[in-house]
């Protein structure tokens, strides 16, 4: 589930090879000075963070994935149309055989079902990858969509949908619906589509810190009794760091402090009804959330804990 950093890593090491033969496009300066800014304002925080330490090795990755993030956009926008189109073909490869695989594993025949069984199922631990899945496809259905393969697309699609469908992932499930409408809005109206995108980010991001006048998580259970248990939690998770983010809403606790910040090792104890009998379990099942296992989970959430208000403006 966490290859994808490595792999990211192996591209953009194979794209400076390549790009150092071809002279790639630099940096556009817009993006190269907001990165510029919000690493500066992540190494400056490290200087009230609780683990500075911690702080700085985190800041190198972060560091690391932005700027190589960014090389590989300037890279992709001076590709030519034969570099493009044999990037459309090994998307579609690459696509095509996680839905074999994916499919594969559902139907019990997949070789992580066959030879490394997990006691929680193989299918239930793939959430991530239907998820990533869901995100590359759109961009392989357009490529597919542009070259006039629409059989094709329409086919890819299917396939994904009834694979995401028979999976466990909520994430996918949820991304399918939201990616698949933004999708055809991108496709009709592109220029709307990304100024939506937009403001929803922001909406997002600057609203998070309403997130710590939520009801009690106990009173979450008792009013929500179908929500599941981990959706719970990550509600428990959203109301201590917004909370936590209010008490230092300009500047931040400092970068990484969400695995140092005080009180995020404690835990409370929350009865839940999900998938329980209301008859046999009328007061619930007692669970134990702790309030903020190792991150905050969403992005906003996490740049408002450790950056404040100025980095959550940068990003």
């Amino acid at each position: 589930p966490l290859g994808i950093a490595p792999l990211a890593g192996l591209v953009v090491v194979l794209e400076l090879l390549a790009g150092w033969r071809r002279g790639s496009a630099a940096l556009r300066g817009g993006l190269a000075a907001l990165l510029g800014a919000g690493l500066a304002w992540a190494a400056l925080s490290l200087s009230w963070a609780p683990d500075p330490a911690q702080g700085a090795r985190s800041w190198g990755s972060l560091a690391a994935i932005s700027l190589a993030g960014a090389w590989l956009l300037a890279a992709a926008a001076g590709l030519d149309a034969a570099a493009r189109r044999r990037l459309r073909l090994a998307l579609g490869v690459g696509v095509g055989l996680a839905l074999a695989l994916a499919w594969a594993e559902i139907a019990g025949v997949g070789p992580r079902t066959l030879f490394f069984p997990t006691p929680f199922g193989v299918v239930e631990r793939m959430g991530r990858g239907f998820t990533v899945l869901v995100l590359l496809s759109p961009a392989l259905l357009a490529g597919l969509w542009h070259d006039g393969r629409r059989l094709w697309a329409l086919a890819c699609a299917a396939i994904l949908l009834l694979a995401v469908v028979a999976g466990h992932s909520m994430a996918a499930k949820l991304a399918l619906v939201v990616g698949g409408a933004g999708g055809a809005l991108a496709l009709i109206r592109p220029r709307p589509a990304a100024a939506l995108v937009v403001a929803l980010l922001v909406l997002l991001s600057a609203g998070f810190p309403l997130l710590a006048h939520l009801p009690s998580p106990q009173a979450i259970g008792d009013r929500l009794p179908d929500l599941p248990n981990s959706s719970h939690h990550r509600l428990t998770i959203w109301n201590f760091t917004a909370s936590r983010a209010l008490e230092k809403p300009l500047a931040g606790w400092g970068l990484d402090a969400s695995r140092a910040i005080p009180g995020a090792e404690d835990s409370i104890r929350v009865r839940l009804h999900y998938g329980l009998s209301r008859q046999e379990y009328p007061q619930g099942a007692p669970v134990e959330e702790q309030l903020l296992p190792l991150h905050p989970h969403p992005g906003p959430g996490q740049v408002w804990l450790e950056l404040g208000a100025v980095g959550v403006a940068l990003g």
